[in-house]
């Protein structure tokens, strides 16, 4: 598991980055597949907004998802808990389309 950091307008603390780690860690305990995760932050001083955006690498594609908001752990806490259910939904995709096609495979037999 990899995961990167990229913040704008803004110095990321000790308590910022580790409530991330902790809930990428979350995110690959549940999604394994998951290979690699861009943490991007960007925070909007003239109207105290943060941007958390997320990239992760999982089945051979890259995901992406982004949340804004004026508290920054809530709005971290909200793109990783999209992202995971992102990532569910791909894992459910996945395997209806494998079990779809071995279905096909049988029936053409």
């Amino acid at each position: 598991m990899n995961i990167n950091f990229n913040t704008q307008s803004i110095v990321l603390s000790e308590s910022m980055r580790s409530h991330c780690v902790t809930k990428a860690d979350h995110l690959f305990a549940l999604h394994p597949q998951a290979t690699e995760i861009f943490v991007s932050i960007i925070h909007h001083r003239s109207y105290g907004q943060y941007d958390v955006e997320l990239k992760v690498h999982a089945e051979h594609q890259w995901c992406f998802v982004k949340h804004s908001g004026d508290e920054f752990y809530h709005v971290a806490a909200e793109a990783f808990s999209a992202m995971t259910q992102k990532l569910r939904k791909q894992k459910t995709k996945a395997k209806k389309e494998l079990r779809d096609h071995s279905l096909e495979v049988e029936h053409d037999e």
